[in-house]
């Protein structure tokens, strides 16, 4: 099964509000394709039988996420601290790098998909205006690796959010006493298409045009410029950029403020 059938049976699925299980893209090849579906997709029925569809999609669905996960090891069970020691060392800085290229992009491009949804006439009458902001995203794993425990998270790569620390990522205080209101997750950094006009009307929907995905509190003024690097890369107009205190003034003004003029300037 080819890249392209996992990405067409997975919006399938996301499209009815089904989840995103392998069982239920099983069962769309097996019961729902027909023929000609499966043909245009580059899937022979005749090279598997009905109870293998489910492994077929599971190696297919894989092949994809290797070339893209930039955090690759043993998700199967809980590893002990020693161990996970070993899975980061074995890991190369330079391709964990490429594959979050490559993921970002992805992101971005099935963004773009939905925003391809809008009818062109309305597409033109954003200006370029974004709001960004960052916002927690749940690890599958609740319980996150504590300094007490010889055992790491289920999904060791997350971090702990704290939503009452400037950065979110420090889970005391500097008097030492742990936030009350912490998470163990990721932070994907948004862009928001924004109003040409505050006082007027609503001239389009507002809808997420630019996406990017961390640690929480990781290089916030670098995940603001990167979404707005992909929206110019996608060939969208350069317009006001809105955001909260993490992103202006808190950001040094090298970082984020002056590379984004320059994005404008060269629109």
């Amino acid at each position: 099964m080819s890249d392209r059938g996992v990405l067409v049976i997975l919006l399938v699925l996301a499209r009815q509000h089904s989840p995103l299980l392998v069982t239920r893209a099983a069962d769309i090849v097996q019961y729902r394709l027909s023929d000609p579906a499966k043909e245009m997709l580059g899937i022979d029925p005749d090279t598997v039988g009905d109870a293998d569809w489910y492994y077929r999609f599971w190696r297919a669905f894989h092949s994809l996420l290797d070339v893209i996960d930039p955090y690759p090891g043993p998700r199967n069970r809980c590893l002990t601290k020693d161990e996970w020691q070993v899975v980061i060392d074995c890991r190369d800085p330079v391709e964990c790098a490429r594959k979050q290229e490559r993921i970002d992009w992805v992101a971005n491009q099935l963004l773009e998909a939905s925003v391809q949804e809008m009818p062109h006439w309305m597409r033109r009458k954003w200006k370029g205006n974004i709001c960004i902001d960052a916002t927690p995203v749940a690890a599958h794993g609740e319980r996150g690796t504590s300094k007490g425990s010889d055992w790491v998270s289920i999904e060791p790569d997350a971090a702990w959010y704290v939503r009452e620390s400037d950065d979110h990522r420090d889970r005391e205080d500097d008097r030492g006493k742990h936030y009350r209101k912490s998470s163990w997750g990721w932070e994907a950094t948004l862009a928001v298409t924004s109003t040409n006009d505050p006082s007027g009307p609503d001239e389009f929907p507002y809808v997420v045009v630019a996406m990017n995905f961390d640690k929480p509190g990781m290089d916030v003024a670098g995940h603001g410029l990167a979404v707005a690097l992909s929206i110019v890369d996608r060939g969208h107009p350069v317009g006001t950029a809105i955001g909260d205190r993490a992103y202006l003034p808190s950001s040094k003004p090298e970082d984020l403020q002056p590379q984004y003029l320059q994005l404008k300037i060269a629109a």
